[in-house]
């Protein structure tokens, strides 16, 4: 092998060594432009996920809410209702202790009217008493004018 048949077969060898370079070069872009769209793409769907998945917590979260307010109010109305429950046992208790009192006064009352009626009683029956004496004092007076 002559110099020049070495320069040949190193210049052939540098060619394929740059074409070689080249097309590894070309291959790594390629790889990269290739990573570089699945990652593009990888990132696209996470961020559609985030977004799907944020619109979902909040749709959530506002279901979540309606139902605090729901119960929030059905808790008012219940305590509303205790509340007026509550007033009504008042009033109940009220009327309830204020029937002892009514019964007093009925019997008090009563027992009035009856000492009244018997005063009355005994007043009628003092002047009969008394009429009826006096009739036998006239009729006795009569008598004895009669006879004398």
């Amino acid at each position: 092998m002559t110099k020049e048949d070495m320069k040949q077969i190193s210049d052939l060898m540098d060619e394929k060594f740059i074409a070689s370079e080249g097309r590894m070069r070309a291959e790594i872009v390629a790889s990269e432009a290739r990573t570089g769209e699945k990652i593009d793409r990888v990132e696209n769907n996470l961020s559609a996920e985030i977004k799907k998945n944020r619109i979902s917590m909040t749709r959530h979260m506002q279901e979540l809410n309606a139902k605090w307010v729901e119960t929030n109010e059905k808790l008012d109305r219940m305590l509303a209702r205790m509340d007026g429950m509550d007033k009504n046992m008042s009033a109940m208790r009220a009327e309830m202790d204020a029937v002892p009192k009514r019964f007093d006064a009925v019997e008090t009352n009563l027992g009035r009217k009856i000492s009244e009626s018997e005063a009355a009683t005994r007043r009628y029956t003092e002047k009969l008493f008394f009429q009826v004496a006096e009739g036998k004092k006239k009729r006795s007076v009569r008598s004895s004018g009669l006879e004398g």
